[in-house]
């Protein structure tokens, strides 16, 4: 319950409203999903590159198929909550392109 309060703390003190919070947080994920799926594709290609320029040993061998295999779990993981959380917007008819404008405080 305290999280909470925390969390709701601004917006009793006018400071920031819960339309503004959530704003920022899309904000941040918007710019963070593509560095995601770019560092698992990096670690992807990384595993390819180990594996196919170490051949010969067994060991490395195994290490990039290991990279490989985690980098396309990464990727599927990033793209299925992403798709997921698409679907329910979708679905529930929440519409991300219009602003709710709170009532304003009289001067």
């Amino acid at each position: 319950m305290l999280p909470i309060l925390v969390l709701m703390l601004p917006v009793f003190v006018h400071a920031q409203t819960i339309d503004a919070l959530l704003g920022k947080v899309k904000s941040w994920m918007t710019l963070l999903l593509p560095i995601m799926v770019g560092v698992a594709l990096i670690v992807f290609i990384w595993g390819l590159i180990t594996f196919i320029a170490k051949a010969g040993d067994e060991t490395a061998r195994t290490e990039g198929k290991q990279r490989m295999v985690w980098g396309i779990i990464a990727m599927f993981v990033i793209v299925s909550i992403w798709g997921l959380v698409t679907f329910i917007r979708i679905a529930t008819g929440v519409n991300t392109s219009t602003t709710i404008v709170g009532p304003k405080i009289p001067n």
